[in-house]
Parts: C-alpha cells; structure tokens; sequence
C-alpha cells in the first residue's frame, strides 16, 4: 500500500514529463542520425563511387560507345578493354568530389582531364579500326564523333542538383549540430527533473526507461514504415543506376536509424534495471 502516497498531481507531471522526454529523445536520436548519415558527405559520396554505381555507368557508356561504331560502320572490338572499370571509376570520383564536396584539389578541368582519357580511348580505337580495314581514316569525322561521345559522358556523369546537394550537406550540419546540442542537453535536463520529481525514486527511473523504450520502437517503426513505402511505392529516377544509388543511401539511413533504435532500448533495459535495484534497496 506504501506505493499508493505518491499523489495524482505528482503521477500526472511525472507521465507529462515522461512524454515530454520521449518526444526530446527521439528528436535528438533524430537530429543525430540527420548530422552523421542523412547529411554526411562522405556517406553520400559513397553511393556514388559504388561498385555498383561505377560499373553500371560503364556498361551504359560503353553500350553507347558499341553503337556509335554500329551507326557508323566501323567494326569493333570488346569495348570493355578500351573503355576500363578504372577509368570510369575515376571519372566518377572526381566529378563526386568536385561537385559534392569542398575539396579544393578538384575542379571541372579535374573532370574535365577524366572525361578527356576515356574519349582518347575510345578515339584510338577508331583509329585502330580503320587502319586495320578498308576504311579510309578521315580525322575530321573521328573527332566530331569522339566529341559526340564526350558530351555523352558529360551527360552521363552528370547528376541534376547535386550542386543543390552540396549546400543542403553544409547548410543542414550546422542547423541539425546546433538542434542535436539543444535537443540532448534538453534531454539530460528533463531526466533530472524526473528523477527529483516525487518520492518514488524508483517510479522517476521507470518513466524515464518508459520514454527510451517509446523512442526506441517509434523509430522502429518508423523505419518498417519507410521499407513498406519503398517497396509498394518505386522511386521514378533515370538512369537506373542513379536510383539505385538513392535506394542505397535510403537504407544506410535506415540502418542508422535502427541502429538507434537499438541503443535506446538497450538504454531503456539500463534505467529498468536500475529502476528495480531501487525499488529493491529501498524495501
């Protein structure tokens, strides 16, 4: 009967506190997963340097590549040794760090020296056709279909708004550094309230648990609600190979996300345990 002191004013703040705390933690869980993944460079860079990414915009140049010789007569050969895994994937590099990122060292002639290699191959190799065949060799024709080509690449490699990318990255840390801050120093702040509010020490912890379990599966499903979406609801981005970049950035912040999820409710089973250890102490 001791358990029936405490007085429904204090039960009533602490289950507002308890909500209140629930809501903080889930947007610092948030707002930190938004400044390490959502809006991470470097994870984002990722999707584009891929193995995945790289070789499928290969196979997408160097298919171009096999018909411009088709349209024009000329024979050819396996274009995947003239126009490399390695070349494509430098060519996707610079321009990755060049337009998504602040580094200095590359720039649109950076791009520009990447694209030039894969057309010099691929020129060479027209001109090793010719010379092996009865084809007359005209330079002329070659290099309007070597620059052809070129701005083909350009238009490959090329990914819309990602300049508008760059700036949300920067412009979005700062904001959600600064929310993060706020939010987890909210956070500690409202736990200590709790944990003086009324006389049942023991009661304070356990709301405070109840509040770290309740971020912890909202953000679970959260994230069952976004693979659901994603599955029932395909994303209509061309070329293939750029959405499935998108889809792939979408899981690792899914990922991160439930990693979250997990280390709340982990956090959760800390504050039960001390909760009952309390409990235990006090009878």
């Amino acid at each position: 009967m001791a358990d029936l002191h405490e007085s429904k004013s204090t039960l009533r703040v602490r289950n507002v506190l308890s909500f209140l705390l629930f809501a903080l933690i889930t947007l610092s869980s948030l707002s930190l997963c938004t400044r390490l993944c959502f809006l991470n460079e470097k994870e984002i860079s990722n999707q584009f340097i891929s193995y995945n990414y790289v070789s499928s915009l290969q196979k997408n140049i160097t298919q171009y590549a096999e018909d411009v010789f088709i349209k024009n007569g000329i024979p050819y050969d396996d274009f995947e040794d003239v126009i490399t895994y390695e070349q494509t994937q430098e060519l996707v590099r610079v321009y990755t760090l060049c337009r998504l990122t602040s580094n200095s060292g590359y720039t649109d002639e950076t791009v520009s020296t990447a694209v030039e290699a894969i057309q010099k191959s691929f020129g060479d190799e027209i001109k090793k056709q010719l010379e092996y065949t009865d084809y007359k060799y005209n330079e002329q024709k070659a290099d309007l279909i070597v620059g052809d080509f070129g701005d083909y690449i350009n238009a490959q490699v090329t990914v819309g708004g990602i300049d508008k990318i760059h700036t949300a990255v920067n412009i979005g840390s700062a904001v959600s550094s600064v929310f993060s801050a706020l939010f987890v120093i909210a956070s500690i702040i409202l736990c200590a309230i709790m944990f003086f509010e009324g006389k049942k020490r023991y009661r304070s912890v356990r709301a405070i648990s109840i509040s770290f379990m309740s971020s912890g599966f909202f953000e679970l499903c959260l994230c069952l609600i976004v693979i659901i979406i994603s599955h029932i609801k395909r994303v209509d981005i061309f070329p293939l190979y750029l959405r499935e970049a998108f889809m792939n950035y979408v899981n690792t912040s899914l990922e991160a996300v439930a990693a979250s999820a997990v280390i709340l409710l982990l956090l959760s089973l800390v504050f039960s345990a001390l909760s009952w250890k309390l409990k235990h102490n006090k009878k």
